[in-house]
C-alpha cells in the first residue's frame, strides 16, 4: 500500500504499485500526517489491505 500525498502527480511511482499483484492503492485528502487527521479511514484503509492479502 502506498501512501504518498498522490501518486497521480508522480505517474512513474504509480505505474510500479500497478504491477504489484497485491498492492491497493488510496488517496487521503489530508496534510502530510493522515493518522493525525483521518485515523480512521486510515485504519481501515490498511485493515482492508493486509485482509486482502
Amino acid at each position: 500500500m502506498a501512501t504518498w500525498p498522490s501518486l497521480a502527480d508522480h505517474p512513474e511511482a504509480f505505474g510500479r504499485y500497478a504491477t504489484l499483484p497485491t498492492s491497493s492503492y488510496a488517496e487521503f485528502d489530508t496534510g502530510h500526517i493522515v493518522l493525525a487527521e483521518q485515523p480512521a479511514a486510515f485504519t481501515m484503509t490498511v485493515r482492508d489491505s493486509l485482509a486482502a492479502g
